[in-house]
């Protein structure tokens, strides 16, 4: 049923329908279930992200902001609270991150984009560190895993991304040469 859900408010991206499947799938998680508990997790995390999107240029991005959230998450730290604050408070330190922290462009061609491969690897390598460190609380789980998760990442992005991408511009290169080729040798009736 919650796939559905999911396809119902999504459509279209219309922001009010996003922030009603937030709170609803933030209600079924605190419901206790025997089933699918992993996917409710990913749907929070998923959707919080689509929410700060859709609402991009109304949400105020301060460094003051990012300060007092940062100092949130440190206080509450070991606290229960801390998961759920770092879900929201989380979500608004990337979006700062992503806004404010221009990396230079020198930068971003040397090690390329990343984006992609975080997305990929982030999550199953946070699950293995979950695995060898069940101690360890999201925020440090979170730092333990990122340097694995980059490291991934380039290497993704080296040695399957750029090379695929490469691969389909010389295809598409040579599939619209070989198209217009055909167009000009086709013969005309006058």
């Amino acid at each position: 049923m919650l796939p559905y859900l999911f396809y119902f408010f999504v459509g279209g991206l219309k922001r009010t329908r996003l922030l009603v499947l937030f709170l609803i799938v933030n209600l079924i998680h605190f419901f206790p279930m025997s089933f699918g508990t992993t996917y409710i997790e990913l749907y929070r995390y998923f959707l919080i992200g689509m929410l700060l999107y859709a609402w991009r240029h109304v949400i105020p991005i301060r460094h003051r902001y990012a300060l007092i959230f940062i100092v949130i998450l440190w206080v509450f730290k070991e606290s229960a609270m801390f998961y759920h604050l770092f879900l929201l408070v989380g979500a608004y330190l990337v979006l700062y991150a992503v806004y404010k922290w221009k990396l230079p462009t020198s930068f971003q061609v040397i090690l390329g984009n990343l984006s992609y491969g975080m997305f990929l690897y982030g999550y199953p390598l946070q699950q293995v560190v979950a695995y060898y460190s069940p101690s360890a609380h999201a925020f440090l789980n979170f730092i333990y895993a990122l340097p694995f998760t980059l490291l991934c990442a380039w290497l993704s992005w080296c040695l399957i991304e750029r090379p695929s991408l490469q691969w389909m511009e010389r295809r598409m290169a040579r599939t619209n040469h070989q198209q217009a080729y055909k167009e000009n040798q086709t013969p005309t009736t006058t």
